[in-house]
C-alpha cells in the first residue's frame, strides 16, 4: 500500500515519473484538482484552473527569476560544475559542487573571462571575486552561467530550459531554484483569469539551497534555511482586503504560501512593506493565517515543499493524491504536472 512516511515524508517516487523535459505547452500539464477536507480528486487540464477562480478571488504570483547559478572553474587542467548559493559581503561568494575537497589545494581558480581566490573550502566553498555588486556577478552568470537544473533532471542543460524553467512573470533576479508551481501559467491564462474580475498580485521570494535541502531524519529535527522575501503595498492592501470579503487567496506554489504567512505572521497587527528574511518551517499542524487555496507540483520525498502540502491538508490526502497521481501517470518535480487543493465540494 502506497503511503508518505510520517517522519522523514519519505515515499516511492519511480524514476519514470520524473519529468526530464517541459511540454510543448505550459498550460497543457495535468491538474490534480483535490478538495482537502473530503479528499475527492478531479483530473483536468491546467488551463482549466479557471473553473476554480471566480470573481473578486485573488491569485498570487512569485516574481523572483532564477540566476543561470551553475558555471564551470578551471584547475590544473580539469574542470569543475559549482552552484552559485549566496552572494556575500565584499564580493564573496557561496558556492556548492561536488568533491569540493579537491580544489583545497589550490589559491586561485579561473573561470570564463574571471578569476577567483578560494577563501574556505568545507561542505561549500567561498570564493573572492572581483565583482563589485551582486548586479555585475548576475550579469557574469547570465552571460557564463547555465540554468540550475535539479540533479533529478538526467541531462545537459538545453537551450529550452533558458525560458521553461522561467516563469512568464518572472522579474526579479536572485533564485537559484525555480519557484515551479508558476511554470504552468502563460500570458493567456493570466489574461484569462483578470476577465474573470479575480485580482493579481505578486511577492518575491527567491528560492535558496534550502530547496535542495532532504528531510534526513525527521521533520522536528529539520530546520529551514533562511530565504529574504519582499512584499509590496500592493500586495497587502489586495490580500487584507480578499480575507475581509471571505474569497479565496490562491497561492501560486510553496515559496508564496511562505513567504505571506511569513510577514502575517510576524508582522502581526502593524505590516509594513518591504523585505524580510523567514526561516519559517511549516509542518503539520501549522494553523494557515493566509492562504486558503494552493497551486503546488508533485514534490520529491523527504523535501520541505512536501511538509507544506501535507500541512495544507493532510497526509492521508496527500498520499491518496500521490498513488493515485503515480498510477495515472502524472509527471513529478519541477516539469511535471500540478495539484489545485482548497476546499471545492467535488
Amino acid at each position: 500500500m502506497f503511503e508518505i512516511d510520517p517522519i522523514s515524508l519519505s515515499y516511492d517516487l519511480p524514476k519514470s515519473r520524473i519529468a526530464q523535459y517541459p511540454l510543448c505547452h505550459r498550460s497543457a500539464s495535468r491538474l490534480l484538482v483535490v478538495d482537502s477536507k473530503k479528499g475527492v480528486f478531479k483530473q483536468l487540464k491546467f488551463y482549466e484552473i479557471l473553473d476554480f477562480i471566480q470573481k473578486e478571488d485573488l491569485v498570487i504570483f512569485n516574481t523572483s527569476k532564477v540566476v543561470q547559478a551553475r558555471f564551470d572553474i578551471f584547475y590544473a587542467n580539469k574542470k569543475k560544475s559549482l552552484l552559485f548559493v549566496e552572494w556575500l559581503e565584499d564580493g564573496k561568494i557561496k558556492c556548492i559542487g561536488p568533491n569540493l575537497r579537491d580544489i583545497s589545494s589550490y589559491s586561485t581558480l579561473k573561470g570564463e573571462n574571471a578569476k577567483f581566490t578560494i577563501i574556505s573550502v568545507s561542505h561549500h566553498l567561498i570564493l573572492q571575486t572581483s565583482f563589485n555588486t551582486i548586479g555585475d556577478w548576475f550579469q557574469w552568470l547570465g552571460q557564463y552561467g547555465k540554468m540550475p537544473l535539479p540533479a533529478y533532471i538526467k541531462r545537459d542543460v538545453k537551450q529550452i530550459d533558458t525560458s521553461r524553467y522561467q516563469s512568464v512573470f518572472a522579474n526579479f533576479e536572485g533564485s537559484v531554484a525555480s519557484p515551479t508551481a508558476g511554470l504552468h501559467f502563460d500570458q493567456k491564462l493570466i489574461s484569462e483569469i483578470l476577465k474573470k474580475g479575480a485580482h493579481i498580485t505578486s511577492i518575491q521570494l527567491h528560492c535558496g539551497i534550502g530547496t535542495f535541502s532532504p528531510i534526513r531524519n525527521s521533520l522536528n529535527e529539520h530546520s529551514m534555511s533562511s530565504e529574504t522575501y519582499t512584499i509590496q503595498k500592493e500586495a497587502i492592501d489586495k490580500i487584507t482586503d480578499t480575507k475581509y470579503r471571505g474569497k479565496k487567496i490562491i497561492a501560486v506554489g510553496t515559496t508564496v504560501v511562505r513567504a505571506i504567512e511569513s510577514f502575517f505572521l510576524f508582522t502581526n497587527n502593524s505590516p509594513v512593506p518591504g523585505t524580510y528574511t523567514t526561516t519559517l518551517f511549516i509542518k503539520p499542524g501549522y494553523s494557515f493565517k493566509v492562504a486558503n487555496t494552493l497551486v503546488t507540483n508533485f514534490h520529491a520525498p523527504c523535501t520541505t515543499p512536501l511538509s507544506l502540502a501535507i500541512a495544507f491538508t493532510n497526509r492521508a490526502v496527500i498520499s491518496e493524491a500521490y498513488s493515485f497521481a503515480i498510477d495515472r501517470k502524472f509527471r513529478f518535480l519541477s516539469y511535471g504536472d500540478s495539484m489545485l487543493l482548497g476546499n471545492f465540494y467535488l
